[in-house]
C-alpha cells in the first residue's frame, strides 16, 4: 500500500498538507521536520502534547523504529490557514503485519507554510490492542 488521496486540494494549504502527509511514507525524520516551524506543537491528542522541533524529533525518530504509516486522506477543507483532514492511517509494523486508524486532524501554519500546531484525534486504546505497542 502507498499513501494516497481520494481528495483534490482547493488551495496551497491542502497541497501543502497532502504532501507532508505522503511524506510519512519515506519515514525520513529529517523530511517530516522540514514542515514544521521551531516553536511548533505536535499533540496526538490522547497523549501529552510535544512542544518544539526536538521533541517531535524525539518522537519521530523511534517511531520509525517501531512503525512505518502510509496515509489515505479521504477529506479536506480549510478555514484561514488551519487546514481539517479526515485520514486513514494504515500503521505498518515491523513484523509485517497492518492496522487501520482513523483520524480526524487539524494543522495550523504560518505565513510561510510551516506547521505551527497539529492536533490528530484517535482512539489510542484501539491502537494499542491492534498493534500491541504501548504509547502512553
Amino acid at each position: 500500500m502507498s499513501t494516497e488521496t481520494t481528495v483534490t486540494p482547493a488551495n496551497d494549504l491542502e497541497k501543502r498538507s497532502l504532501k507532508f502527509f505522503a511524506a510519512w511514507s519515506n519515514s525520513d525524520a529529517d523530511e517530516l521536520l522540514g514542515y514544521f516551524a521551531d516553536d511548533a506543537v505536535y499533540h496526538n491528542v490522547p497523549l501529552a502534547p510535544l512542544h518544539g522541533k526536538q521533541a517531535i524529533e524525539g518522537f519521530l525518530r523511534p517511531y520509525f523504529q517501531a512503525v512505518g504509516l502510509d496515509i489515505i486522506t479521504t477529506a479536506i477543507a480549510t478555514t484561514g490557514r488551519l487546514v481539517l483532514s479526515e485520514r486513514l492511517d494504515i500503521l505498518k509494523l515491523q513484523d509485517g503485519r497492518t492496522f487501520d486508524l482513523p483520524v480526524t486532524g487539524a494543522m495550523e501554519f504560518d505565513e510561510n507554510g510551516l506547521i505551527t500546531a497539529w492536533r490528530d484525534y484517535f482512539d489510542l486504546g484501539s491502537v494499542e490492542r491492534g498493534t500491541g505497542l504501548s504509547f502512553g
